[in-house]
């Protein structure tokens, strides 16, 4: 009896031994393994930035605009009629080949056609004209023995376009009891090119529960070379709240801040 005692505690010492070393072992072969992954996927990353580098300098090598920018005539321009010369350098240009800028607004099916003027070797200016109201694509050509063209990019939009509405924060409060009010909000001017694209006033139309519309001039203000309009009010019996935005052109448009009828619900 004491000898198969002796037996089965040899056997289980045994296999606890075995059970620990397999654990060891196994532990061993998790960090082997992990630390297998984590280079193979350094050198995955590695490659990855090799081949984007690559492709980036191809990309930069193979194109064929190197540069372009658009200069804003502020002294001869009109608000319908904006004049921009658009200064682009090319990267190779086939000798006596004509370049010209093709431009139409986005909605159009037609390209206009501005002939560019040689000022250096691969450098051309082309003069271009633009309307507020529409959102301009471009492309340039080269007509010679080989014919070139550029793939179509956008004319900034921030260049020609009347100064955005943008509300820059506001804040209201109401009383159930009295039916009051109390609103204030602000809108910051985003500067423009053209001063006909510029805020000429700000108003506010403040709608009733009794039909009353009621037209109060928002306050321009002038912070840090930033410039904001700031209306607030507090009274009665307000449903609703428009803003229009007047700008130098006689343009407007005008946005509905607050409306009862949605806060309330």
């Amino acid at each position: 009896m004491d000898k198969l005692l002796k037996i089965t505690l040899v056997l289980l010492l045994v296999s606890v031994c075995l059970h620990f070393y397999t654990i060891q072992q196994m532990g061993k072969m998790k960090m082997e393994f992990e630390s297998y992954i984590s280079m193979v996927t350094s050198g995955i990353e590695s490659n990855l930035y090799d081949v984007q580098n690559r492709i980036y300098e191809w990309s930069e090598q193979d194109r064929w605009i190197q540069h372009i920018e658009f200069i804003a005539d502020t002294v001869n321009s009109e608000p319908n009629k904006m004049i921009f010369t658009a200064a682009f350098s090319l990267k190779e240009v086939e000798s006596n080949a004509n370049i010209k800028l093709l431009y139409k607004s986005e909605e159009n099916r037609h390209w206009q056609e501005a002939e560019s003027e040689k000022k250096l070797d691969g450098i051309y200016e082309a003069i271009i004209y633009l309307t507020p109201s529409d959102t301009y694509l471009y492309k340039i050509v080269q007509d010679g023995t080989i014919i070139k063209s550029s793939e179509i990019g956008y004319i900034p939009s921030e260049l020609y376009r009347h100064s955005p509405f943008y509300s820059y924060g506001s804040s209201y409060g109401y009383t159930k009891s009295t039916d009051t009010l109390f609103f204030e909000w602000t809108l910051s001017e985003e500067p423009a090119l053209f001063s006909f694209l510029q805020y000429e006033k700000v108003m506010a139309h403040v709608y009733y529960k009794n039909s009353e519309i009621k037209e109060v001039p928002l306050i321009k203000m002038n912070q840090h070379g930033i410039t904001e309009w700031y209306f607030s009010l507090e009274e009665k019996g307000v449903s609703k709240i428009n803003v229009e935005v007047i700008y130098a052109d006689g343009t407007s448009i005008e946005e509905t801040i607050y409306d009862e009828t949605y806060e309330h619900d």
